[in-house]
């Protein structure tokens, strides 16, 4: 069994959210959230992919189930079999890389190696020759 948390946020490599449109507002304009673990697999597992023809009724059942499964709760204990199916959809996408890596390690409980970080956050970086030339001259 595999503990996901389907309301973390996926991130881009500088930390912050990645984001999607999420829905539109009353202009109709789009509207912008955070990519999260739920939208991801709810869209793998909705898309249409190559082979889905072959699956059985059952087959395609457990898809309908899980996604249900997926869709309303923010923490799931996945059986190795999902989490084999999620992959497998997962890595048959048209995603990049950042995102499909993200999903892949988050499924098997992995860090990603990615650390979220607010897109306002001040972050002040030393300039590295200012620095090498105040312990040269100092």
């Amino acid at each position: 069994m595999s503990l996901v948390n389907f309301s973390r946020s996926l991130l881009r490599l500088d930390g912050t959210p990645i984001q999607e449109v999420v829905g539109k507002d009353e202009k109709g304009e789009p509207v912008r959230g955070d990519m999260t673990v739920r939208s991801f697999v709810s869209g793998v597992l909705q898309a249409p992919m190559q082979g889905d023809e072959k699956l059985s009724a059952k087959e395609r059942e457990n898809h309908f189930d899980l996604l249900l499964r997926v869709h309303s709760a923010p923490v799931l204990d996945l059986s190795a079999e999902e989490v084999t199916l999620i992959k497998n959809r997962i890595a048959r996408s048209a995603y990049n890389n950042l995102v499909v890596g993200q999903m892949l390690k988050i499924l098997e409980g992995k860090d990603t190696g990615l650390v979220a970080c607010s897109p306002t956050d001040n972050v002040e970086v030393e300039d590295v020759n200012e620095s090498e030339n105040k312990e040269v001259a100092g």
